[in-house]
């Protein structure tokens, strides 16, 4: 990283979740970030969070494999896949998934549900390892084909019957969930949870099948983020990965990438959130911008209010443009 940094690493790419598509005071409280969503060229499509994470590192398969080594796991040559708690209710005569950050799981809850999960699937071979309470893991037995299915967070508030597991195999795990939701739904740690007022772990989401192949998308020299899969892509890629808290002036980066999460809970919260962002990142990221500090500067904010844009110097003084969420 010493020496003078070429013209074609000057970029920084930044990812934002946790704007609220239906409030229209936040490009008021950050209006450098409104600026550079409204100024750039725009890019179309919605993404989750981990959907644009994974899409900056050029990653279309094997999330689960590189999510379990920044665990700190050895994954080997094996396909595994994400196999992460969920909470399913009705709405509407429809089962929609719940944010799974709200569900506040316990590790020896987790243990409990695994447990029982891992005696019933041990017929097909199938092992789930919890290193996290909320992350969990499958490795596939050879010969399995994985599903085809979209990660956790892109289905929140969805109707499920309209995403379920696809592919050539889309059988054997739609009849695994399916099973999933019956072993759980009156398991003795799903009976306290409720009668304590928290949403039951009722069924598993399988997706991110593939094994650790090389990141061979876009080379950050430094990643800035809290996310954990953000941090194991990094770590695989081999970038510098800083916390938030550890965000340095955003000038001294040369090729990065940043990930904020705005807490999407509380109003007052995160416009405080919104506005040290404003002050630490999107302001510094634009005037830096207009004096060329940055060949390109991309943004992408997570659905549901999904823009993105992609800017050059002569972009961030298109000052006539607005956004639109």
């Amino acid at each position: 990283m010493n020496g003078t940094t070429p013209d074609r690493a000057r970029r920084l790419h930044l990812i934002v979740a946790g704007l609220n598509g239906t409030r229209d005071d936040w490009p008021r409280q950050a209006p450098a970030l409104a600026a550079l969503l409204a100024r750039g060229r725009g890019q179309a499509g919605t993404a989750s969070l981990t959907e644009l994470i994974a899409q900056a590192f050029g990653l279309d398969a094997g999330i689960a494999a590189l999510a379990l080594a920044g665990e700190g796991l050895d994954p080997g040559t094996d396909v595994w896949l994400r196999a992460d708690p969920v909470s399913l209710r009705f709405y509407q005569d429809r089962l929609i998934l719940l944010d799974p950050r709200r569900l506040s799981l316990r590790p020896e809850e987790t243990g409990a549900l695994v447990q029982t999960l891992n005696r019933h699937f041990a017929a097909d071979g199938l092992v789930i390892h919890a290193p996290r309470p909320e992350r969990w893991y499958l490795r596939l037995p050879a010969g399995l084909t994985p599903p085809l299915a979209e990660p956790v967070d892109a289905l929140i508030g969805r109707p499920l019957d309209q995403h379920l597991p696809g592919g050539a195999a889309a059988a054997f795990w739609r009849s695994r969930l399916t099973e999933a939701q019956m072993l759980l739904h009156d398991h003795p740690v799903n009976q306290t949870r409720e009668s304590q007022g928290l949403p039951p772990i009722n069924s598993v989401w399988f997706w991110g099948a593939g094994r650790v192949a090389p990141l061979t998308g876009h080379a950050f020299r430094q990643v800035v983020a809290d996310h954990a899969l953000a941090r194991a892509l990094a770590t695989a890629a081999g970038s510098e990965c800083l916390g938030l808290d550890r965000l340095p002036a955003l000038e001294s980066l040369t090729a990065a990438m940043v990930v904020v999460e705005l807490p999407e809970d509380d109003a007052e919260q995160c416009a405080a959130a919104l506005g040290a962002c404003e002050a630490r990142i999107f302001r510094p990221a634009l005037h830096g911008l207009k004096r060329g500090r940055w060949q390109t500067v991309t943004v992408a904010s997570a659905a549901p209010l999904s823009i993105a844009s992609r800017l050059t110097p002569l972009d961030a003084w298109r000052f006539w443009r607005r956004v639109h969420g």
